[in-house]
């Protein structure tokens, strides 16, 4: 398991995160988001984020 964000900033403006992840989960846990892959290795993970 592998915390991507370990803490979501406060909601001030409207917007999203998008994480694009290869294979496994995305998964929120309290305020943080983690990754779960079922196959070992290094695995390239992208973030966006946009506020408006």
């Amino acid at each position: 398991m592998t915390t991507l964000i370990e803490r979501l900033p406060e909601r001030e403006t409207t917007g999203w995160h998008k994480l694009i992840a290869p294979d496994g989960e995305l998964k929120r846990e309290d305020d943080a988001v983690v990754y779960v892959s079922a196959s070992a290795g290094k695995k390239k993970i992208e973030r966006y984020q946009v506020a408006q």
